[in-house]
Parts: C-alpha cells; structure tokens; sequence
C-alpha cells in the first residue's frame, strides 16, 4: 500500500448507471450518492447494434428524472446524440430535469452513431451531416442551448398577482442564435435553470473533441491507455483552454475506468485479461481498468491523482456484474480512499452539481453584451 499523504486536489467521482432493470439503477444511484459520488451519467442508445456490443438501456431524460426522486445530492448528467437533437429541444430537457433535482443536471454530448441516421428519418446524403460535423457542431449545439438557458434572466420569474403578470416580459428576450449546423429563436419556454447552465460534459476521442471541448466543457472524460499518456493528454487539454481564454480550473479532467475487484476465486481470470494483479490494462471492449483488492485499486488511483494528470475518474463497471461490482468499489474502495484523505467524507452543503464540482455559477451573457 502507498499510503503516501494526499494532496490538496479534490477528487472527483462519477459513475455510469445504465440498463433497463429500473430497479439495479436505483440500488446503484442510492449506493452512489452514499458513497458521496458526484455525478451519474445515464448513457443513450440510438440503434440497436447486432450482434450487440452492450445492452439496451432506458432513455435518459425518463430515466434520471425517476432517480430525482430517490436521491437527493448526487449530479444526474444525460447523454445527448446532438445529431438527433435540436438544441431548444436538448435545453428544454435539461433545464426541467435542473429544477426537478433542485440543480442536479449535466449534460453530455456525443454526435450521435451515422448508422442510427436511417432511425430519425435521415436516409440521404443531403439529410446527414457533413464530413467535420462533430467538431464545429458540437461547439454550436453547446453554444445554443447555453443562449437559449440566458433567454431568460435570474428574476424574471415575478408572480405578480395585481397585475396578472407571471413573469417580466423585459427580462425574456429572443437569442436568435444562427450556426452553420444549428439556429434557434428562442426564448426558451422555461426558465433559466437553477445552475445557470447546467455542466457540459464531453468525452476526449479525437483532436477535434479536444478543440471543442476547450470551448465549451466543464467537464472532460479521457480514455488513455497509460499514465504518460493521460499526464500529455491533461497538459494539451489544458493548454487548449487557456488560448481560449479560459482557466485550466474551469475544466475538470475526469479518466473513464473500469475497476475490477480481485478475490481468491476471480484472480486466475484477472490474470488471463491482464496479465498482472494490482495493476491497470484494457478491457475486451477497450476500457481502461485496474484489477486488485481495494488497496491496490485504491494506490492505483492515488498514483494516476497525485501525478496531476486527471481530476477524478468516470467509473464504469463491468456490464455484466455492475451492480456487485459498483458496490464493492463504493463500500470497500471509496472508504480506503476515504481513509487516506484522499476522497471527501461528508456531502457539500449544496445540491448544485456546478458547486460541486468545484465550477463557478455563469454569469448570463446577455448581461455581459450590455
């Protein structure tokens, strides 16, 4: 065991909660939020893949608005195939779920699968994105739907019964927002949301994700496959959102891992995907994964945090024992982690995903163009 002194860092902590027994995705939100886990991320599905790779899962938006109501603290992020959204429709989506969990909301954004085109009535060439799409376009959707959430200002909102009036018509505008991929109008029909924008996630696969994302992310999901190369991948993203003006602290670095616990009965079959106990590798589908007991997952974990090259970790347990295997990562890795001072012990005193994550409240920008 390490056991070295913690660094002042915070350490921050999501988890994947996907499937279609709604029942599991309770037990693991509930065991989530216990262990004082920050966010879930619910992932979409566009197409039905065969053979399939991994299993169906319910919608997100449905799926994370039910988990509002079992959990109370932890961020509750949707996945978002921007190519089958429009952004006022995304921004609607995002800023209901933000006022049912009190500021919980976080959005993620992938392009969407071209194959899955066909299933929203996409099926010529003229109908499908072009080549670049996912890069600028990504940009654009962000940008949209963070216009459309400052459509309205913080104390529009007025209730004003003598006067018949719900809210103050002057503190709702029009955005007219117009992008080479998307435009809207606006004002949004709801809102601003209690967050001001909710997060922005967006998962680091190509040179062109990392342009985008130094624009518009709060947060970045990584999948290196080493420690060298997430410490060059953390320096360049965070290169990149300072010559956007941005500072490195307002993007947190999160590595997508996938932790395997290792007991007397299961490491002859840790050994064969790996090679080595106690130590990190890939999974058949190409997940970064450590293999050990909670102490030995736990050093890994300090090991990658303390070298600066992320902020937390994405964790996604295997498909086809997630919910044992979430649990033993949050009763038996997170207290050892815990332990060492290395993970937070008791809950923020906000609900606001934003806060917790360390992320500053955005100012609406309409008030800063005046």
């Amino acid at each position: 065991m390490m056991g070295g002194k913690s660094s002042n860092r915070q350490l921050y902590m999501s988890a994947a909660v996907d499937g279609l027994n709604y029942q599991q995705c309770v037990q693991l939100a509930e065991m989530a939020e216990r262990a004082l886990l920050h966010a879930l991320i619910a992932p979409e599905s566009s197409r039905l893949e065969k053979p399939a790779p991994s299993s169906p899962v319910l919608e997100p938006f449905t799926l994370l608005a039910a988990l509002s109501a079992s959990t109370s603290t932890i961020g509750l992020i949707a996945e978002v195939h921007s190519a089958f959204y429009e952004p006022f429709h995304a921004a609607r989506k995002l800023a209901a779920l933000d006022y049912m969990s009190s500021g919980r909301a976080g959005c993620l954004t992938l392009p969407g699968q071209e194959a899955a085109a066909a299933n929203f009535g996409r099926v010529s060439k003229e109908q499908l994105r072009p080549h670049g799409y996912e890069a600028s376009a990504a940009v654009e959707f962000a940008e949209a739907m963070q216009q459309l959430w400052d459509s309205w200002d913080d104390d529009a909102l007025i209730y004003d019964k003598q006067a018949g009036m719900q809210f103050d018509e002057a503190k709702v505008r029009e955005v007219n927002y117009t992008g080479r991929y998307y435009s809207t109008r606006g004002p949004l029909n709801i809102a601003r949301p209690p967050q001001g924008h909710p997060p922005i996630v967006v998962p680091i696969r190509t040179q062109d994700d990392k342009l985008a994302a130094a624009r518009v992310a709060d947060v970045m999901i990584i999948e290196p496959n080493s420690l060298e190369e997430a410490i060059e991948l953390s320096l360049e993203l965070r290169e990149l959102l300072r010559q956007q003006g941005r500072q490195p602290e307002q993007g947190r670095i999160l590595a997508s891992l996938t932790p395997i616990a290792v007991t007397a009965g299961s490491i002859s079959e840790v050994d064969l995907r790996l090679g080595t106990v106690g130590g990190g590798g890939k999974t058949a589908r190409g997940r970064l994964c450590c293999a050990g007991t909670a102490e030995e997952i736990a050093d890994w974990i300090q090991l990658w945090h303390h070298s600066g090259a992320v902020d937390g970790f994405h964790i996604q347990p295997p498909l086809q024992a997630a919910l044992d295997s979430f649990g033993y990562f949050a009763e038996q890795v997170i207290p050892e982690l815990q332990r060492r001072g290395m993970f937070r012990q008791t809950g923020s005193s906000s609900t606001s995903l934003r806060e917790q994550l360390g992320l500053s409240r955005p100012i609406n920008q309409f008030h800063v163009i005046r």
